[in-house]
């Protein structure tokens, strides 16, 4: 009778292992998704979507940047979203920061292919964030899509210039939907 009375007592307390492996999940998860560049949240009005650009000294290439990829964005015409980019360079020495980073080559990833998908009064689709505005310094400029623009998927580049040569890019995306 003591023996079965041991077995109920044991089965009915809660596991500590189970508890530990739900919460080692749950670190797993928070770690993984903590480093990524994540999309500020809008307002429900007219909304601007800040996307972080953040640079870092490569690992692999000596006076190179690695990009970290801000994810894809989705701006809703209805919605009248815009989107906006602020650069983070987070290298050891500031003084080796990029010079500028470039964001342009909009384009639709199928055929027939679309472009300057973004309406901001120029004939081009060459964004130009200077080393003096990144970070603490980010100037919040919102880019809307052209009122007549192609729904859609438009991959676009990020280039980290130094000392007017290219030292780190990326291609990541911009969705517009209605």
């Amino acid at each position: 009778m003591l023996a079965i009375g041991m077995t109920l007592v044991a089965a009915c307390q809660p596991s500590d292992n189970q508890n530990q492996n739900k919460n080692a999940t749950a670190n797993t998860n928070g770690t993984t998704t903590a480093n990524k560049n994540q999309t500020l949240s809008p307002p429900l009005s007219m909304t601007c979507w800040t996307l972080q650009i953040r640079v870092h000294d490569s690992k692999t290439t000596p006076g190179g940047y690695d990009i970290d990829d801000p994810g894809d964005v989705t701006l809703s015409l209805g919605l009248k979203q815009k989107v906006n980019w602020c650069v983070v360079y987070d290298g050891v020495n500031q003084s080796n920061s990029p010079d500028e980073i470039e964001i342009n080559s909009f384009a639709t990833t199928v055929t027939p292919v679309y472009r300057n998908p973004l309406d901001d009064s120029t004939s081009d689709d060459d964004y130009h964030i200077p080393a003096a505005q990144f970070g603490d310094n980010c100037v919040t400029f919102c880019h809307p899509p052209k009122p007549n623009v192609e729904l859609g998927s438009y991959k676009y580049t990020i280039k980290a210039w130094k000392g007017g040569v290219v030292k780190g890019q990326l291609d990541p995306r911009v969705i517009i939907n209605t």
